[in-house]
């Protein structure tokens, strides 16, 4: 499984969940900054900024014939949580439930060859407070193809 396949399976996850989310057609990277359109309630992106494969002390990368090598894919993914003026504190308590639904549909994937953890979540209100911007980073075991 290579890094594309992990930050895909990961958003089909998220998708899967229906109304409201959406992903984003920006790249993690440029989300939500890239333009106005990009900003809408449920709307996420998945980004995977590292992969590290596992070494033995040689510094050779650790392999078992024909599974690959042992790597670990950190996924970065953001989301967007609508925050009215009217029921503030309200809206951001749904969006933690909302993050909280997020957890459960990406650590639930199955069947997932390897293993899906979470490492953090970072959560601010942005723009003018009308948006919960929320960052959450799973750690992703996996075997990707050295040759």
């Amino acid at each position: 499984m290579n890094a594309a396949e992990v930050r895909q399976t990961i958003a089909a996850a998220v998708a899967g969940l229906g109304d409201p989310w959406l992903e984003s057609a920006w790249p993690y990277d440029q989300f939500p900054q890239a333009e106005g359109s990009c900003v809408a309630h449920g709307a996420f992106a998945a980004g995977v900024p590292a992969t590290v494969i596992a070494s033995a002390l040689e510094g050779t990368a650790r392999k078992r014939a024909g599974l690959g090598g042992l790597a670990t894919t950190r996924v970065l993914l953001r989301f967007l949580w609508g925050v009215r003026a009217e029921s503030g504190v309200a809206d951001v308590d749904a969006g933690l439930e909302a993050e909280d639904t997020v957890r459960a549909a990406v650590l639930g994937i199955a069947p997932f060859p390897g293993h899906i953890s979470i490492a953090r979540s970072d959560r601010a209100t942005v723009g003018d407070g009308t948006w919960l911007l929320v960052t959450m980073e799973f750690a992703v075991t996996h075997r990707i193809d050295l040759e």
